[in-house]
């Protein structure tokens, strides 16, 4: 390898650590059925699983109810803006969630970039989306 080949994979190197030093903050606007404000963020993060990064996400100010609706008995429809604090990826992005049990989808959208390492070095389980687990190294 040349010289110049070495000094062009350097740089590359270089920028791909930059690059993946920051990610994505994700507000999304979910709909969830759910019996109470702490029963709402546990169906939202595990809606969201697959995008939450270091220090998960939780309502921007608070879930609003807004009756029943299309949910169960015993349960509420529940709505307000989500945000996902470090998203797993570094550029622009909206997509759509489909409902999924309790979760009735949601649209989301980038908001700004932000450092990946959150203040929490806590990620979400996959299985119940709950905070919880040291974040991999």
């Amino acid at each position: 390898m040349s010289l110049f080949s070495l000094l062009l994979a350097g740089i590359a190197l270089q920028h791909s650590a930059l690059v993946a030093a920051v990610c994505q903050q994700v507000h999304c606007q979910p709909t969830v059925c759910a019996t109470d404000v702490n029963d709402t963020t546990a169906i939202a993060r595990l809606g969201f699983v697959s995008l939450m990064g270091e220090d998960c996400g939780d309502w921007g100010s608070g879930p609003s109810a807004n009756g029943q609706g299309r949910c169960a008995s015993g349960r509420q429809e529940w709505s307000r803006e989500f945000v996902t604090w470090r998203a797993y990826f570094n550029h622009d992005y909206s997509d759509t969630f489909p409902a999924d049990g309790n979760f009735w989808g949601a649209n989301c959208w980038t908001d700004q970039t932000v450092d990946y390492s959150g203040k929490s070095n806590v990620c979400p389980t996959q299985a119940s989306g709950e905070c919880t687990i040291t974040c991999p190294g």
